[in-house]
């Protein structure tokens, strides 16, 4: 093959290779916002399309999440892992009733948790609600809690002053905002 030749189809192979159609190229690209389960998802194209499962969003409304969304993550990032629906409760508190359906100075058995609380004021003290001896559900007695399998009593405090319980009974963590009570996981 002659030089001249060689060029022609090196170059026919170069050309082959470049797109048929620039037109893409010359295209201005947009961006759609798509929204999933309160998750935001932001994309960006020449023709932009939302995944399988997710539904578009006006753009207003798209940024607006898609900030909320974000705030959300650099709260996680430092520590307080904020849910979407309360972004100043984090994730591992457990709401478990009001501030205002608590009576006062009374303990109150929150069965799903298994622990008392006690509201004194707008403060709330929680405790477990196992006998530290043998792990027997305790009850309210007066002012403070009685164990039916041994007879241990602990007072309002959680202190037990009478045996077989050798230890108080285990303080719960517990969190009150926004006029909700909590328990800390």
């Amino acid at each position: 093959m002659k030089r001249r030749e060689a060029l022609t189809v090196l170059a026919g192979s170069i050309v082959a290779l470049l797109p048929i159609s620039t037109a893409n190229a010359n295209q201005k690209r947009r961006t759609i916002y798509c929204m999933q389960n309160g998750k935001v998802r932001k994309v960006t194209g020449v023709n932009p399309s939302c995944p399988v499962g997710w539904n578009r969003t006006s753009t207003k409304n798209g940024k607006a999440a898609l900030r909320a969304q974000r705030q959300a993550e650099q709260n996680s990032g430092s520590g307080n892992s904020a849910s979407p629906n309360t972004p100043n409760i984090p994730n591992n508190w457990v709401k478990l009733t009001t501030l205002a359906a608590l009576p006062a100075t009374t303990a109150t058995k929150i069965a799903s948790e298994n622990i008392w609380l006690i509201k004194n004021g707008d403060e709330v003290t929680g405790f477990s609600g196992r006998c530290t001896h043998q792990g027997i559900s305790v009850v309210a007695r007066g002012a403070g809690f009685y164990c039916p399998g041994h007879g241990a009593t602990y007072d309002k405090n959680g202190q037990n002053p009478t045996n077989p319980a050798t230890r108080p009974l285990e303080r719960a963590r517990i969190e009150v905002a926004n006029g909700d009570v909590y328990l800390v996981k």
